[in-house]
Formats: C-alpha cells, structure tokens, sequence
C-alpha cells in the first residue's frame, strides 16, 4: 500500500473511479481532466496496481483580509466502493492535511456531501449561501426590455473579472480571488454540462452576470452577481422569460434576493451551510487578522490532527500591527482548531461560542473584550471543482 501523487500512467484509473463514485457526464469528465488536472494534485492510495482511494487538490488564491494566500481546494473525494469503511479515507485525509502543512498553506476548504465526514478532521463550515425555489416562475416580474444582453464567449471574459472584482473583490472581507483564466474555466465547465453565462448593461455599464443551466425540467442559477437591486428585478424577470421549465432553482449569496420572491406556497428560501474550512497553519492563519480593538491575549489550540498547531501562542495586536509567537504563559482562553476558525471568519460571534461551550474562558477581563469585537463575516466563496 502506497500514498502520494498519482503516476501520469494512472491517470485512467482515476478517471474510471471519478466516473464510478460520481457518475459525472463524459463531457464534464472531459473538461475537467483536460483543464483542471494540468494545475492540480491528486493523491492517491495505491495497492498493487489497483486505486483505492483518491483526493483532488485543486489550486486557488484566497483574499482574506487584503492579503492573498494560495490555498487547496479540495474535491473528489472517494473510496473504492469495495474497500469502503476500512479507513483508507481516513489516512488520505490525515496524510493530505499534513501534505498542505509542509507546503506552507494557512488554510484549505471545500464544499460537502455530508459535513460528518469531514468533523473529525478539524474542518467546521464557514459561508453559507441562500437556495431559492420557485415552483412556478410566473410570480416573477416580468422583464424589462431596456437592458443589453451579451453572450459570454472567450472574447469577452475579461468583462467578468472586472464585474467580480468590484461587486465582490473590493466589497468583501474573505474572497476566492477571480482572474480571466478562472471564468474561462468556469465557462467551460458550464459548457460541459449545457449551461451558459449572461451579461447584462444599461447604457453600456455592466450591471450583471448570470450563471445558468436552462432545461425542460430545471432553470438552475448556478451564480447571479448585480450592482443594485434594479439590476436584480431585470435578471428575474429574464430569467422568466427565458426559462424553459416553470421550476427554478436559485443559488445566491444575498438574502435581498428575498425583495422579488413572492411570499407563498409556489416559493421557498433556504439558508443552507455550504463551504467548510480547515485552519492548516495556526500562526500564518493568525497573521491574516488585523483587528482595530488593540490586545494582547494568550490561546490555547487543540488540534489532535496537525500535532504542529497544537499550542498555545501570543497574540499581540497593537494599532493594527500583528505578531504571533508560541508561548508558556498561561492561556487566556481555550478552543480547538475548528472553533478557531469559525470565530476568526465571523461564522459564530465570540459570545456564542463561549455560551455553547466551545470556548473556555480562564480570563474573564479578556471575555468581556472579545464580547465585544464583531469579527467581519462578509465573505464570498461559490466555487464548485
């Protein structure tokens, strides 16, 4: 039995338990083996000449905080269907987690099946985001006809990076960085599965983009990004107009969405936890938070997978100036790597977390400090491979 990077000679058996475990279309296995496999990693259990298990590292860049940090996102995740709940996942995780250690990375993440595979491994969500459905697409308004429409192609993708870059780059806290290469590979993976991108102007400023698949049974959005809430109304109402089913489904990260869906029983809005996150190196990952609140605190961080994090450090912030060394003092106050990084990433507020005892406080001077500082939550992260 072997761990490491999979041999250019089984890149077809890992094609054939992509296949097996997610029954993706040939067109889809197609673009993603022939774009996203030339940047990223795949690690492997191998046995004999046999494929046990495999997980895909895909390469991003992350803005936290105005800082840039390269990060893994982690996808294909998969056992051999016959060699299933014998650990063999279980040791690629472990394996893999200090794979991105030694690689220098502050943090990994990735988007769930079932988030009780992934608890054990120190990973907790982070980002939700908003499904709408609407069984019948006529309690939508109807579309305005004063807006341009513009087919994506390669030729115009640069309009997108900068569309993203102000509504979500400039705007948010905590975002997956975007340039013209990765909408040119979203687009192909919308491709792959039928679907296609729309942007919308008035008076020639772009005001929209629409990310959807359009079929006789579903109109999927898969991303819906606009300047203002008029924007919005006129991509409703085209997506009315276009739609071949009566059912749509909508993904969104904006509960203002809420303004234009009728109340009733032909809608619904769901808040549904999306995105896990994985703290990888505790002192980089401390370094990315500037807070404006100057104080000087000891922590204690339990993390039984990466044995490395495991300690207590010394953060000092002073007029936004950031230094994090190990100490002996004693902690202020306690928690595990996950919960670490559901406070820093603002998804549970401090006093939460001490209340449902996943912090233990031996400072209370510190308590009613923290208790205080609101840790910014606005982030952005809706990438799928």
């Amino acid at each position: 039995m072997s761990f490491g990077l999979v041999q250019s000679t089984d890149i077809s058996k890992v094609k054939a338990l992509w296949k097996l475990l997610f029954q993706d279309s040939d067109a889809f296995m197609e673009y993603y083996f022939d774009t996203k496999t030339l940047t990223n990693e795949v690690l492997v259990y191998k046995e004999m000449e046999e494929i046990i298990s495999m997980i895909h590292l895909n390469p991003y860049k992350i803005i936290v905080n105005h800082v840039i940090e390269n990060i893994d996102y982690i996808v294909g995740v998969g056992t051999q269907p016959s060699q299933q709940g014998k650990g063999y996942m279980r040791k690629m995780m472990l394996n893999t987690l200090k794979r991105l250690y030694n690689k220098g990375h502050s943090l990994t993440m990735l988007m769930p099946v079932d988030e009780k595979i992934y608890d054990g491994f120190g990973f907790s969500f982070i980002h939700n985001r908003y499904e709408v459905f609407i069984e019948d697409k006529n309690i939508l308004n109807d579309y305005e006809d004063i807006y341009k429409i513009e087919n994506v192609d390669g030729k115009n993708i640069h309009k997108m990076e900068a569309f993203y870059n102000n509504q979500i780059a400039l705007t948010h806290s905590i975002c997956i960085k975007r340039d013209c290469n990765d909408f040119n590979n979203i687009l192909k993976e919308l491709i792959s599965e039928g679907g296609s991108i729309i942007n919308f102007y008035k008076n020639d400023l772009h005001i929209g983009y629409l990310m959807f698949y359009n079929t006789e049974d579903l109109f999927d959005v898969r991303e819906i990004l606009y300047a203002d809430y008029s924007a919005l109304k006129s991509i409703l109402g085209y997506i009315k107009s276009i739609a071949k089913s009566n059912k749509l489904k909508i993904n969104t990260h904006n509960q203002g969405i809420h303004y234009f869906i009728p109340y009733g029983d032909k809608s619904k809005i769901i808040l549904k936890p999306t995105i896990m996150g994985r703290i990888i190196n505790v002192e980089k990952f401390l370094k990315l938070f500037n807070i404006e609140e100057n104080f000087n605190i000891n922590i204690k961080v339990n993390d039984f997978i990466i044995n490395e994090n495991n300690d207590i450090y010394k953060w000092i912030n002073e007029f936004e100036c950031n230094t994090i060394i190990k100490t002996n003092d004693t902690p202020d106050l306690e928690l595990d790597i996950s919960t670490l990084l559901e406070w820093l990433f603002g998804y549970i507020d401090f006093k939460s977390l001490v209340n449902l005892g996943k912090i233990k406080i031996n400072n209370h001077e510190i308590y009613h400090k923290f208790m205080d500082i609101k840790m910014n939550n606005n982030i952005y992260i809706n990438e799928i491979v």
